[in-house]
């Protein structure tokens, strides 16, 4: 007898489980609009502020050779971009009619600054020499500008793409501080 009761107990917990993960989506994990558009642009800003310094770090000179100072930049430039990627990927979706959409739009970016990555690790890859040193050192700031704009005109796309989301942008704090990028 208690062996049935302990069974059917187990059989009755079982059942309330299986309930519990049935009937709708979890909406705890869809990110609202305002805090999807806040650690977008958090994202954002970090990886803007480290690039910059790595940028300045190549060309405001200071200790070792330029070719150093160039390897230094390109590995503070990917590991930022890897980190906006992935705090990019990781917001998951913004809980919008929208919302599909506006992750596409970040996941493209995140996959276009992957690239502006492999553009600059071959630059300094091929750079053996003081000029070829100097090239590199071109084509890390061409390549940053270049990175710097696709980031604008998503964020741009972002916020003025006249849904809940452009709201939650232009009410974002954060947000503010890329409109004057």
């Amino acid at each position: 007898m208690a062996r049935s009761l302990t069974l059917l107990v187990a059989a009755a917990l079982a059942l309330a489980a299986l309930a519990a993960g049935c009937g709708g989506k979890d909406e705890s994990s869809a990110p609202s609009a305002a805090t999807w558009a806040d650690g977008v642009c958090s994202a954002i800003v970090t990886w803007r502020d480290s690039v910059t310094a790595a940028a300045s770090s190549v060309t405001s000179g200071g200790s070792g050779s330029i070719q150093d100072r160039a390897k230094t930049a390109m590995n503070d430039v990917e590991d930022a971009t890897s980190t906006l990627s992935d705090d990019l990927k990781g917001l998951g979706t913004p809980d919008t009619p929208s919302g599909k959409s506006a992750k596409e739009s970040v996941n493209t970016l995140a996959d276009d600054l992957g690239k502006g990555v492999d553009t600059i690790q071959k630059a300094v890859d091929d750079a053996s020499s003081a000029n070829g040193a100097m090239s590199a050192v071109s084509t890390i700031g061409a390549t940053v500008s270049s990175m710097s704009s696709s980031v604008a005109a998503t964020t741009s796309e972002l916020q003025q793409s006249g849904n809940e989301l452009s709201q939650a942008f232009r009410d974002s704090d954060t947000c503010s501080s890329l409109k004057s990028s």
